[in-house]
């Protein structure tokens, strides 16, 4: 691997992104999100494995295990996210 490359975020980009982070229905969007690209249902595991996702570039990531019977839709949930 080579050298990690920094993404630079345009104006407009970090605009929406605190739009975002100031939205008090910021979970909301991002449920209404999933719901759009057709994942609906297990409103809480979304959130928290969103969270755990976005938490990836800060310094200490959260983690999550994802832990169900079989064929209950782990890997949907993960690769949705």
């Amino acid at each position: 691997q080579g050298p990690e490359t920094k993404e630079v975020m345009t104006g407009a980009d970090k605009a929406r992104a605190l739009a975002l982070l100031k939205n008090p229905a910021m979970f909301d969007e991002i449920l209404s999100d999933f719901e759009t690209i057709g994942y609906t249902g297990e409103e809480m595991n979304k959130l928290l494995c969103y969270i755990a996702a976005v938490s990836r570039k800060m310094e200490q990531p959260l983690s999550v295990m994802i832990q169900s019977r079989s064929a209950a839709g782990k890997s949907y949930l993960q690769d949705t996210v």
